[in-house]
C-alpha cells in the first residue's frame, strides 16, 4: 500500500481493486474518527491524519465496508466487518 499526500487530503492507493468501502469512527476514543476501509482480504484502519493504525488480515474476501458500534452496555465502540471466511 502506497501513500501519497495532496494538501490535506490524504490518498490511499492499493493494488487490489476488491473494496467493499470504507466508514469513518473513533474507536480509539481520542474525540477524532478513524478511517476503517476492507479490501480483499484485509481491513486496515486509518487515524485522522491518514497514518496507519492497524490492519489485519482477514482469511476471506471483505464484502460489506467496515462499521464501528457499540457492542456492550458500558458503551464500548467494536467494528463489525463482513467478509467471506474466517480472521486469524
Amino acid at each position: 500500500m502506497n501513500n501519497y499526500q495532496a494538501g490535506r487530503e490524504k490518498i490511499v492507493a492499493s493494488q487490489t481493486s476488491n473494496h467493499s468501502g470504507c466508514n469513518p469512527g473513533d474507536i480509539d476514543g481520542d474525540g477524532i474518527d478513524e478511517i476503517l476501509v476492507a479490501g480483499h482480504n484485509r481491513m486496515h484502519v486509518f487515524n485522522g491524519d491518514g497514518s496507519l493504525l492497524w490492519q489485519k488480515h482477514l482469511t476471506g474476501t471483505a464484502i460489506y465496508p467496515p462499521s464501528v458500534a457499540v457492542m456492550d452496555n458500558n458503551g464500548t465502540l467494536g467494528i463489525i466487518a463482513g467478509y467471506r471466511g474466517r480472521a486469524q
